[in-house]
Formats: structure tokens, sequence, C-alpha cells
């Protein structure tokens, strides 16, 4: 699931955004409504919204992206007044939520909301292979003579959240800001690449971790594979 965030604070922009990448959700964010209207897309599956942004009501601008596009939205604000949480409801929001966000509480939402759509498996599945989420390991589940009997890769905790993220947008550039927030808030490039030395040494022989020059990292099946 790709989510666009707009928070314009900066710290909680930054904590939000790390929570859902160690879901395996991919996460894009910005700060104003100006951004936002920018940076929607096409790929977006549910935008995730502050109400009050430094240049603006959201809802304006979220009126007229839903001329273009058909995304659901949440949103969420410290400013729960009934008039602004029916507006919000006007648009069709999934829910407004009041802010503070509570972590877990808005976890829980999203997944529901990802279930509700068919977004979020328990078992993700690429050319074969299949990441089970409960036991958090790799698995070969074709058969194919070619391949050992029921093959099996597990990975460190922070390199699992990282092979999380680009397993489930398979074929998707994913950056390296949004790589190292899966890791911890301390991690810097560094700790990203010793991760991704572990990440290509375990990986199977089908996939290939491409880095894609000044963007970041996506996961997708070498040439000549199937």
């Amino acid at each position: 699931m790709k989510i666009l965030l707009c928070e314009d604070e900066p710290i909680l922009r930054r904590q939000i955004c790390r929570s859902l990448n160690q879901q395996g959700w991919q996460t894009e964010s910005c700060a104003s409504c100006e951004e936002l209207y920018e940076a929607m897309d096409g790929t977006t599956d549910l935008l995730l919204l502050d109400v009050h942004l430094p240049d603006g009501c959201v809802y304006p601008t979220v009126a007229m992206l839903k001329k273009s596009f058909s995304v659901p939205v949440i949103f969420f604000s410290n400013d729960t007044q009934e008039d602004l949480v029916l507006r919000g409801y006007d648009l069709d929001c999934v829910t407004f939520m009041p802010k503070p966000l509570q972590p877990r509480i808005l976890t829980a939402a999203l997944s529901a909301f990802a279930r509700r759509n068919g977004l979020c498996d328990e078992n993700i599945e690429h050319a074969g292979w299949t990441w089970n989420q409960q036991e958090q390991k790799l698995t070969f589940s074709c058969e194919d003579a070619s391949f050992p009997d029921n093959p099996e890769i597990s990975f460190q905790p922070s390199t699992a959240k990282i092979f999380l993220v680009l397993f489930r947008n398979f074929g998707r550039t994913i950056s390296k800001e949004m790589l190292i927030s899966c890791i911890s808030t301390q991690s810097t490039e560094a700790s990203l690449r010793v991760r991704l030395v572990e990440l290509r040494k375990k990986l199977p022989d089908a996939f290939e971790l491409e880095s894609v020059r000044g963007t970041g990292y996506r996961l997708r099946l070498k040439e000549g594979i199937w």
C-alpha cells in the first residue's frame, strides 16, 4: 500500500513515516497543500492528511484532487469541532482521527483499511517466493526440480524490515530515506549500507537488488529469469 502523508510538523512527520514504513507500507510525505497537490499521482492508495497546514485548510485541495483521482483519505487534526469533522466526512473520508495520533490506533486503522481493500496480504508472493509475515521467513513455493525442497531464507530483524518494504513494493523504486527510516530514527546511510550487504548475500539467485542512481533501490527479477 502506498500512503501519501501531509503533515507540517517535521518531527511528527518523521515519526509517522517511520511507523508506517516499519509495517512495510510505502510512505511519501509533504508539508503543505501546494506540495500535496504536486505530489499526488495515480499510484497513491491512501491519503493521510493533517487538516490545518501552513498554506490553509486541506479540504479545498482534496476537493480539487477528487476531480482527477479517486483516492481514499484519512484526516487528522487537534481541532475536532463538529463542523470541521463533518466537512471531512462530506469529502467521503475513511475516518477523522484526533491529534496527537496514537501510533497503535493509526496502525490498526490503516491495517483494517488495507485488509478491506486487498492491499495487505498476510503472506506476500512474487516470482514463486513467499514472505511469511508471521514467521518472518522467505520460502520458495513453486514446484521446480531445479530448487531444493522448501528452501527458506531469514534475515536479521532490521534487515527484514528493509526487505519487507522492497518485497511488498516489488519492482518499485524505494528512496534511501524511506529505507533508512525502517531501521530506526538514529540510523544513517552507513547503517543502511550494512543491511543492504546482508540482504544481497541472502537474496535468492532470481532476485536483484538494483541501485537506482540518485533515487534509491528496487527489488526485481534478474533479466532472463522466467
